[in-house]
């Protein structure tokens, strides 16, 4: 019997697919423009070079070796925008993991359907969404996700039965970092890394896989048709289709000619022309 390989379709074009997984895409940007920003967080205070970004995303990779991730583990992020955001979405598709995104609007009944139907065996959260506490809805819903086997939650306040920000990243050690690097290796860009799930409008929420190179691609060819030398600016929720699956299409600079997701994180109250000079950021309002 002849074996079946994959094969994509695409349209009309001179410009080939690409094919390298998001993971080996940071590394590229990291090397070609280490010291340009890649996240820029103003009402956090943070700031993160491209550099910096791919040591930050080594560590989360390497942390979540060290509880027992493996490839095609799902990961879920359940938060508004933040650069923790984006570092753990790295950090976790690096290893050829798979992030589960949680609309951060969601009530606890709402999240605990997707939390469970995914299998995710770790939830990374923000502890409360404006006057909602995920704390609180998490402790309500642990005992209906058997998959569940480690809550993080971002920020450095000490969480009971789970870790926080800092308490997590310390678990990045040296074999962690060996065997994340060691799985990095294996990732194809036909990987699933992202698992979306719909709103659930006219029935229960239903989830889609979605690849490195589907991402990518669509990252590529949508940030091709945009200016150049300008900052592309995403409105939208980290979560959101939009966000998180068209997201790559804030490509980075033409040297580099790929694309991540959103990088540069400016509330609305701070709208203002980036420079042309810097390697064209990627932009959200929280």
């Amino acid at each position: 019997m002849t074996s079946l390989s994959l094969s994509h379709s695409s349209g009309i074009s001179d410009q080939p697919l690409l094919d390298f997984s998001i993971g080996a895409a940071l590394r590229d940007a990291a090397a070609r423009f280490p010291d340009r920003d890649a996240i820029v967080s103003i009402f956090q205070g943070q700031r993160y070079s491209y550099a910096q970004l791919d040591e930050a995303a080594d560590t989360v990779a390497a942390a979540l070796v060290a509880l027992g991730v493996n490839a095609g583990d799902h990961v879920a992020i359940w938060s508004a925008n933040c650069a923790e955001w984006l570092i753990a979405h790295h950090g976790a598709v690096r290893i050829g993991a798979v992030v589960v995104t949680v609309n951060p609007a969601l009530r606890q009944g709402e999240a605990e359907y997707i939390l469970g139907n995914s299998e995710a065996t770790v939830i990374i959260a923000a502890r409360n969404f404006r006057t909602y506490s995920f704390v609180d809805a998490l402790a309500g819903m642990k005992g209906n996700l058997p998959h569940l086997k480690q809550l993080i939650y971002f920020g450095d306040q000490p969480a009971e039965a789970a870790l926080n920000w800092p308490d997590f990243l310390a678990l990045a050690n040296p074999a962690a970092r060996r065997q994340a690097a060691a799985l990095e290796l294996m990732v194809s860009c036909d990987q699933p890394c992202g698992l979306q799930y719909t709103s659930g409008t006219t029935g229960r929420p239903k989830g889609a896989l979605l690849t490195h190179h589907g991402l990518l691609n669509n990252g590529f060819f949508v940030g091709e048709a945009l200016p150049r030398k300008t900052a592309s600016v995403c409105r939208f929720p980290f979560f959101t289709v939009t966000a998180s699956c068209s997201a790559p299409s804030r490509r980075l600079p033409t040297a580099v000619r790929w694309s991540f997701p959103p990088r540069v994180l400016i509330p609305k109250v701070h709208w203002r022309r980036l420079p042309k000079s810097a390697a064209p950021p990627f932009t959200a309002f929280r």
